[in-house]
């Protein structure tokens, strides 16, 4: 469910890279000492590679690493690399658009509200442990202050705010790319993509969203080019 995971997973199929994707359990590598008994195996799980909990990390031949991790950690940071390393196909760099910040910037807490309860109902490796959503739900309601209850309470209204955003989202669509699929910029694929489609994405989990039909197709079209799988059929 990691967006920062599709970003590298978008890249490296946009791109055509063959790898093999490798899943960790969402708690595994907490350690439970420091987060009030939630998580299990601390020296486990992505642990195992760099020294710490966070992932994607990219292992390969040629791949640069640090010291004795290893492999690359950072989802910008894998996607910058495959970008300058693989021959062929390419993507843009981002933008910096003002336009799709400011909205990146109001779909946010709209979006938080509606996925938190209900990615972790999705039948994924991330949860297959029921420590995995305990720590999930540490993890929000200790660091953030997340109340799943009042977010779930809250659903009719913020599937209304959350279509306006999405009707907002549709005009700053202004390309195609050569296969006929929308995208963000006139000139194709970019990192920009990388950066919004993990994020719709996730919204998927989510039952009664109004898509806009464009905005739908850029987000089915340019997960299934990047071997992204939906929620739509989970959605609840």
């Amino acid at each position: 469910h990691c967006p920062f995971c599709v970003r590298a997973e978008l890249v490296l199929n946009w791109l055509g890279v063959k790898h093999e994707r490798v899943l960790y359990n969402y708690g595994q590598g907490a350690d439970p000492s420091k987060c009030d008994g939630n998580g299990y195996e601390p020296t486990e799980g992505p642990v195992a590679l760099t020294g710490f909990k966070m992932l994607p990390v990219l292992e390969g031949e040629g791949v640069p690493i640090q010291g004795e991790m290893k492999g690359l950690p950072e989802s910008l940071e894998i996607c910058s690399y495959l970008v300058a390393a693989v021959p062929g196909e390419t993507i843009s760099p981002a933008t910096g658009r003002g336009d799709l910040d400011a909205w990146l910037k109001s779909f946010g807490p709209v979006n938080g509200q509606l996925i938190k309860p209900r990615i972790i109902k999705m039948p994924l490796k991330d949860w297959e442990d029921t420590r995995d959503v305990e720590y999930s739900k540490w993890k929000y309601t200790s660091k953030q202050g997340f109340d799943y209850a009042a977010a779930e309470a809250a659903t009719p209204e913020l599937l209304k705010e959350m279509g306006t955003l999405l009707q907002d989202f549709e005009p700053l669509l202004r390309g195609t790319t050569a296969d006929g699929s929308p995208c963000l910029n006139v000139w194709g694929l970019s990192m920009d993509d990388v950066l919004v489609l993990p994020l719709l994405r996730n919204l998927t989990c989510v039952a009664g969203i109004d898509w806009p039909a464009k905005v739908r197709e850029y987000m089915e079209k340019g997960c299934a080019k990047g071997g992204v799988k939906l929620y739509t059929e989970h959605a609840c």
